[in-house]
């Protein structure tokens, strides 16, 4: 009887600790607080699919930040990768690369990870053209999956379909928006036009929309691939404000022009 108690009490405990080491605590702080032993913690934790880090190496990939969305970052950075992330089918190659304008992007997403590997350069062809980007490619097979977890897939592009509440919570969604927008959206401030764009799939695009309480509009295709605009100038500012106001991350290009199309609106201070 004492057996089962004790059983079913460490199942409970062991619960919490994959809580607060997927929250980012120390495997040694967890098992003081909870009164285990470490090294049997280690254990069970490296048997429930954890990829145990030693945090006296702060160079080290954070390798569960994906685990459990639970941040404002996590959910950008999840959105942003579902956008631009490559993610290999055949290995555990996780990659993100991004035009040379855009290298201060690269850095903060290698801050987030805490990531030893450096930012590599990369020249790039699109529409004959040559162009100099940025990138930061690793190999981690827990954060892979976990981030095929939570939808962001190999080959997604034709596939793509928008996150659950139990892999993104409602929460954190307009933080995953705004991430994925800042990959695959365009915000248009011209003289002649003032519009927001965001490719993706039909079936995203939908739920996006609905989600997110935005006129569906029309979509347009193009080779499978759909794109969803609003150019109406009464609710770019509502959009907007919900992606960016009070937001801590986020791409700097798209977050000024964010504050000049609300200006030109809304007449507000930039």
């Amino acid at each position: 009887y004492m057996g089962k108690i004790n059983y079913e009490e460490y199942n409970q405990k062991l619960e919490t600790a994959k809580y607060k080491y997927a929250m980012g605590n120390s495997i040694t702080k967890i098992a003081k607080e909870l009164d285990m032993d470490r090294g049997t913690l280690s254990k069970n934790l490296k048997l429930s699919g954890f990829n145990i880090v030693n945090n006296q190496n702060d160079n080290r990939c954070l390798s569960n930040l994906f685990h459990i969305i639970n941040t404002e970052e996590k959910a950008y950075w999840l959105g942003f990768l579902y956008a631009d992330g490559y993610i290999s089918s055949a290995t555990n190659i996780i990659e993100l690369c991004l035009k040379a304008e855009d290298k201060e992007h690269i850095q903060k997403f290698k801050s987030f990870l805490n990531h030893v590997n450096k930012i590599g350069e990369k020249n790039i062809k699109l529409n004959e053209e040559n162009y100099k980007a940025y990138r930061i490619s690793f190999n981690d097979k827990i954060m892979k999956q976990d981030l095929i977890n939570k939808g962001c897939t190999p080959n997604k592009s034709l596939t793509l379909t928008f996150p659950k509440e139990n892999q993104v919570p409602n929460y954190l969604i307009r933080h995953f928006v705004r991430g994925y927008i800042d990959g695959d959206g365009s915000l248009i401030y011209t003289n002649k036009t003032f519009k927001i764009e965001v490719l993706g799939t039909k079936s995203f695009l939908e739920t996006m929309c609905l989600v997110m309480g935005w006129k569906l509009n029309t979509l347009s295709s193009k080779e499978n691939i759909y794109t969803w605009e609003c150019n109406d100038k009464q609710t770019i500012p509502y959009i907007l404000d919900q992606l960016y106001k009070e937001s801590k991350i986020y791409l700097d290009r798209k977050y000024d022009l964010y504050l000049r199309m609300i200006n030109a609106v809304l007449g507000r201070n930039s």
